[in-house]
């Protein structure tokens, strides 16, 4: 099974620091050593290997500001919030703040209000294994 990167700067982050945080609509049916391609009709760009990290719940707020909130499959209904992500999550995701991940991520799913953004999504740490010669 393959995992695709759309957004640029997700894709340059992991390619450029070996790691990056994904946020995904669906939880994957599969985890651990995979390959990674822009798109379906992309060649193979490196080997990865993916991680579940957990359910991540994104609220609108209001005026352009997002909350995330992560639930630890492992640890129980726990939730971390706002600064917790910032520190370890979206500073690997390739954005600047998680406002700009949320508006890729927005995008990328084609929602263009937040009225239309659901609540529920998947958080990943997918780790740079080998990158192929001569990227597609």
């Amino acid at each position: 099974m393959v995992i695709y990167f759309k957004d640029e700067k997700a894709l340059n982050h992991l390619l450029k620091h070996g790691v990056v945080y994904t946020i995904r609509k669906h939880k994957r049916k599969r985890v651990g050593k995979d390959w990674l391609a822009k798109s379906r009709r992309s060649g193979k760009i490196a080997d990865v290997n993916v991680e579940y990290v957990g359910k991540l719940e994104i609220v609108y707020l209001g005026n352009n500001k997002w909350r995330g909130g992560i639930v630890f499959p492992d640890e129980g209904p726990k939730y971390l919030y706002d600064d917790y992500l910032d520190e370890k999550y979206v500073q690997h995701s390739g954005f600047k703040t998680l406002n700009a991940w949320i508006r890729a991520l927005m995008r990328l799913n084609g929602i263009r209000t937040w009225r239309k953004m659901t609540i529920d999504w998947h958080l990943y740490k997918v780790t740079l294994i080998k990158e192929c010669d001569g990227r597609g």
